[in-house]
């Protein structure tokens, strides 16, 4: 009798993990992040829910030629940032993809940005490439940007080492200054997720 109960109460306890399982999972997707996501096209859409597997590597300062332990690390508040077209490179195995962020247009080369309060104008493109001095890529609208930094601010949720997270905050950071460019609400914004990021892990 005492075996019986010990059975079903095993079987009861894997089923419901089981059942759990997608809750789990899904948790920390943009998704479960954004929590409105309305004018989000298809391709792009599934371009950022793949991104979210790939390794951010690099960070490239375009313009010239100057170079710019895991852990659990918090997305840190937005910081100034030198203008700039920059290159960000992620990588799944031998797979390529690239980002491009276009910062200085109008306000010129090398000028401090402030997330938030500089008025940049600015824009995202995306790539299925590294090479990003081809014809392509896409920019997103804003609800797709919104989206974009849904899986950037999701990658905080798993353990990281200090360069990558530096790296991530650095992309965050140029592409909130392009999202609020002229526009309230980044500290709201920025605390929401956040928030999202500490309640999902």
């Amino acid at each position: 009798m005492f075996y019986r109960r010990k059975k079903w109460f095993i079987c009861l306890f894997l089923g419901a993990i089981f059942l759990l399982m997608p809750v789990f999972s899904q948790s920390c997707s943009p998704e479960a992040l954004m929590n409105s996501v309305v004018a989000i096209r298809p391709e792009i859409k599934q371009y950022i829910d793949q991104l979210k597997e790939y390794s951010l590597i690099t960070v490239v300062h375009t313009t010239d030629t100057l170079s710019v332990g895991r852990q659990i690390y918090l997305p840190k508040p937005p910081k100034p940032f030198p203008a700039g077209r920059y290159k960000v490179i992620f990588k799944k195995k031998n797979d390529e993809r690239a980002i491009l962020v276009q910062t200085e247009s109008k306000v010129g080369h090398y000028v401090t940005i402030t997330p938030g309060v500089t008025d940049i104008g600015g824009y995202v493109k995306l790539f299925n490439s590294a090479d990003i001095e081809g014809p392509g890529g896409i920019q997103p609208n804003q609800d797709e940007i919104d989206y974009l930094l849904g899986m950037i601010y999701s990658k905080f949720c798993d353990p990281m080492d200090s360069t990558t997270a530096t790296r991530l905050n650095q992309l965050k950071d140029m592409i909130l200054a392009i999202r609020f460019s002229k526009l309230p609400g980044l500290t709201e914004f920025h605390d929401r997720l956040v928030a999202q990021v500490r309640n999902n892990r």
